[in-house]
C-alpha cells in the first residue's frame, strides 16, 4: 500500500516537472517572438505584486504605484497564484479575486512597460 502511494506521488511529480518545463518552453518562445515583432504582445505572468512588476520593469514603483489605488496584498496575490484550476463554478470572491490580480498584473506589466502604448485604467469591480 505503501509503496503503491510513493510511486504515485513520484509519478505526479515527473509530471508536474515535464508540465512545468513546457510552460517554460512556451513562454520563451512567446517572449522571443514579442521582442523580434515589438508591438506584437506582451507576456504577462500572475503571482507577483504591482511594484515588483513596475521595479523589475526598471520604473520607480513607489512613484509609480503611490498615484494607483489600494493594491491587493502579499497573501492574497499568493492565494490568486496558487488558485487550484477545478470545474466547478467558481464563488464571487474566489473570480473577483483571481479578476483582480489579472487586472493588477497587467495593468503594472502595460503601463510600466508600454507607456506610450498604454495608460493606467481604473479597476472596475467584476462581482
Amino acid at each position: 500500500m505503501e509503496t503503491s502511494r510513493r510511486f504515485h506521488r513520484r509519478a505526479y511529480r515527473l509530471v508536474a516537472i515535464a508540465m512545468d518545463q513546457v510552460r517554460s518552453l512556451r513562454a520563451r518562445m512567446l517572449v522571443d517572438y514579442f521582442n523580434r515583432n515589438p508591438g506584437s504582445g506582451a507576456y504577462v505572468k500572475i503571482g507577483a505584486s504591482r511594484p515588483k512588476i513596475v521595479r523589475e520593469a526598471g520604473k520607480d514603483a513607489r512613484a509609480f504605484c503611490d498615484c494607483r489605488p489600494a493594491t491587493l496584498n502579499d497573501d492574497q496575490i499568493k492565494q490568486a497564484a496558487s488558485f487550484k484550476d477545478t470545474l466547478r463554478t467558481l464563488l464571487p470572491e474566489e473570480f473577483e479575486l483571481l479578476a483582480r490580480h489579472g487586472w493588477e498584473a497587467a495593468d503594472g506589466t502595460l503601463c510600466s512597460r508600454f507607456a506610450d502604448s498604454f495608460s493606467h485604467k481604473e479597476y472596475k469591480r467584476s462581482v
